[in-house]
């Protein structure tokens, strides 16, 4: 079995993980920011992310171990479940940086705004990976 191509799927889906960490620490944060409250009046923006990463919390679980062999499922799991507080503890430092800038609507614009990044990745990243295994076995093929 060639190792690193699982390795390579964890690398890229488990950004999911660290995703949904930084989320919940970084809206956590930019709600005590002054600026936030007063200038924060679309909820769209919340809805969807909340939807994307709440969408991917419940996917990402389920094609790491169809994806898997099963002697690297719990490995891969647990790497899933290690990135939560990675992007928990990367969104708490960032809002702690933040909180030193002048109070206007970058302060948390910023905050929020950084985990474009990492998803824009994951997402370039997932046109590199196979489709489910699950996926043409429902179809007939």
């Amino acid at each position: 079995m060639d190792y690193s191509v699982i390795y390579w799927l964890m690398a890229i889906v488990c950004r999911g993980g660290m995703l949904f960490g930084y989320n919940s620490g970084a809206i956590g944060g930019a709600l005590t920011f002054g600026s936030f409250l007063r200038d924060f009046q679309c909820a769209l923006e919340r809805a969807i992310c909340g939807l994307g990463i709440g969408d991917s919390a419940t996917v990402i679980p389920i094609y790491l171990s169809e994806m898997n062999a099963k002697n690297m499922r719990a490995r891969a799991g647990s790497c899933y479940q290690f990135t939560f507080p990675v992007g928990i503890l990367v969104s708490y430092w960032v809002d702690y940086g933040m909180q030193f800038r002048t109070p206007t609507a970058a302060q948390w614009q910023i905050s929020l705004a950084l985990q474009h990044f990492p998803g824009a990745l994951m997402g370039l990243g997932m046109l590199t990976l196979d489709e489910s295994l699950r996926w043409p076995l429902c179809q007939g093929n």
